[in-house]
């Protein structure tokens, strides 16, 4: 059964980052919980590893809030389910 996305995130930040998990909550910013541009890339790098998806770099700038990490790995999943209309890859692709 597919791990839900918030969970996973929470788990894999916790894990890789040593964070507390009742530190974090969706509206907390990033740069609080001490994770600065290079341990963002990181973050997703495990992220994307444990759950078989594939971030843009560029992307990653943007995510200030948990939530906004989450949202993230959610749309990107979503990607990858969805079948894109002209029946060819999705831009996101997976492991």
């Amino acid at each position: 059964m597919e791990q839900p996305t918030a969970q996973a995130v929470v788990e894999t930040a916790i894990r890789k980052l040593g964070l507390e998990e009742v530190r974090l909550s969706a509206s907390q910013q990033l740069e609080e919980l001490g994770i600065d541009s290079t341990e963002l890339a990181e973050l997703a790098a495990n992220i994307n590893a444990e759950l078989g998806l594939h971030s843009q770099r560029s992307s990653l700038a943007k995510l200030k809030t948990v939530g906004d990490v989450i949202k993230y790995v959610e749309s990107l999943r979503s990607t990858l389910a969805s079948p894109s209309p002209s029946g060819a890859e999705p831009a996101v692709t997976g492991r």
